[in-house]
């Protein structure tokens, strides 16, 4: 079963002394968000709400992925939005993807529309379905948009062809007790990843003081029924979330240097945080460069965003998530170290 901490560690490990030497030019790895469009309207997400919804241009997007690769040594791209699936180039972007041997991840609500190839998600080293609900009522409350069935129907078909989907569950008050049905539907589906966290930044849906005892025993009841499955997941990390909150103490944003987050307009931001992937706009009004710019110059922006003290980076970076505190924490602690073969 993945044990979260040490895999992200492994990951921070493997790429730390090139990128404290300085000889590696770019970031390993890229999360880009493709376009604003979205199936859904989530109650937890403001992004469905912009007035202008930016697009990737193809084109753009894929001299870019070459310049990363040939310059940066480009090792993986996450791929979220909106949703990816919005896209209506994916399959390009995708078949990029198989040409160059570059592994690639997709976060996504589930739903498929017809066209995209599954042979060409098959490729995807993960799908990972935020299937917040099993149920049509309680999925229309947080998700809203296209219907429960339509994204089960997909996620079902994407299964049955042999795509390598995850679950993501963002945990709220109104859908907790879903976690049992879904944990059930994973085995179904023979689901190797279940993820859950608790919702953030979302007080009319954070889960009450009062309900936090059920709550936790339902996640314990769902990951009994995960481990006898040997499905992977981080429901301990979830509740312990849940009692003490994720809040941790890190020096400065060495995560900004393992990976970079793409918006669908094209700048270069330091975390999903700060492009407000969440919210009606971005949290940080300046960037690190955009698309256009080269490895080089990218690079030198996020080592001097990575030196800045915690107490004199952008507000919202209070909002840190438990993935990259993880990686500033690690980081941080591990930089000077040096290693015997």
């Amino acid at each position: 079963m993945t044990n979260y901490k040490n895999y992200r560690a492994e990951k921070i490990m493997f790429y730390l002394e090139g990128i404290r030497n300085g000889t590696r030019i770019f970031p390993p790895s890229l999360q880009i968000a493709l376009t604003d469009k979205c199936f859904n309207q989530c109650v937890m997400c403001g992004h469905w709400k912009r007035e202008k919804k930016a697009t990737l241009d193809c084109d753009v997007l894929i001299n870019f992925l070459e310049n990363a690769k040939i310059c940066g040594d480009l090792q993986s791209v996450c791929y979220s939005g909106g949703d990816p699936m919005a896209y209506k180039d994916l399959d390009e972007i995708m078949c990029w993807h198989v040409e160059n041997e570059i592994p690639f991840g997709i976060i996504t609500a589930g739903y498929v529309p017809s066209g995209i190839s599954m042979d060409l998600l098959r490729e995807a080293e993960w799908i990972r379905v935020s299937l917040d609900a099993f149920d049509a009522d309680v999925y229309s409350e947080v998700r809203g948009g296209v219907g429960i069935e339509k994204v089960k129907e997909s996620v079902e078909k994407m299964a049955r062809n042999g795509c390598n989907v995850e679950f993501g569950i963002t945990l709220t008050k109104a859908n907790f007790g879903q976690v049992g049905k879904l944990a059930s539907f994973a085995q179904h589906l023979n689901v190797k990843n279940f993820r859950v966290w608790p919702v953030r930044h979302c007080e009319a849906y954070a889960i009450e003081e009062a309900q936090k005892a059920e709550a936790i025993a339902r996640l314990e009841s769902a990951e009994h029924l995960l481990q006898i499955y040997d499905i992977g997941n981080n429901i301990d990390e979830a509740i312990q979330i849940m009692k003490s909150g994720e809040l941790q103490d890190f020096p400065c944003c060495k995560a900004t240097l393992f990976q970079l987050f793409v918006t669908a307009t094209g700048d270069i931001m330091p975390c999903c945080i700060l492009a407000g992937d969440s919210n009606e706009s971005a949290l940080w009004s300046n960037n690190l460069g955009t698309i256009d710019d080269s490895c080089e110059d990218i690079m030198e922006a996020a080592r001097k965003f990575s030196e800045i003290p915690r107490d004199s980076l952008p507000l919202a970076c209070d909002g840190c998530t438990s993935r990259l505190q993880t990686i500033n924490k690690f980081a941080s602690t591990h930089w000077e170290d040096k290693y015997f073969v």
